[in-house]
């Protein structure tokens, strides 16, 4: 299962791409009751998160440990305050390794933002012990950037 949970840091800073939402749905100890009801309610094994406020990071992993699950949390680079999380269930998995990846290249219009990905290898504790691979990134979406003219322009 994976998720944005939409920071309420990056919420603030830019409630204007909000201002058509209802105020209830907005607000984090809600979302964050609703979020945890959907996760009671699927029983997902593994969970991607994007947008995790890294103040809020020892209250999501005391959650988590509460109902079964270990995490491996990434911030994003330079002055960001949230990242990417990556939750298991550790009655079901062993975790092998974990990659953090850092997007920023400042000379490279591409890929200027401060976004990050995870990826954790994951081993069955069934007989089997199948052994897998699971990631989650976050990456923005802006029509102002224009990348494909950015990308075409150069060449």
């Amino acid at each position: 299962m994976s998720y944005n949970v939409l920071s309420p840091r990056l919420l603030d800073t830019h409630r204007y791409l909000y201002i058509d939402s209802d105020p209830r749905a907005l607000d984090w100890e809600n979302r964050c009751r609703t979020f945890f009801a959907e996760i009671e309610h699927y029983q997902p094994d593994i969970l991607g998160l994007q947008e995790i406020d890294s103040v809020l990071l020892p209250l999501y992993d005391q959650l988590f440990e509460e109902i079964g699950f270990r995490g491996v949390f990434k911030q994003r680079t330079r002055d960001k305050e949230d990242g990417c999380a990556i939750y298991y269930r550790e009655s079901k998995f062993n975790l092998i390794d974990k990659l953090s990846i850092e997007y920023y290249q400042p000379h490279v219009p591409l890929l200027d933002r401060d976004n990050v990905g995870i990826l954790i290898k994951l081993e069955s504790k069934n007989g089997r012990r199948h052994k897998f691979v699971v990631g989650t990134t976050h990456m923005l979406y802006n029509p102002k950037r224009n990348v494909l003219h950015s990308i075409t322009s150069q060449n």
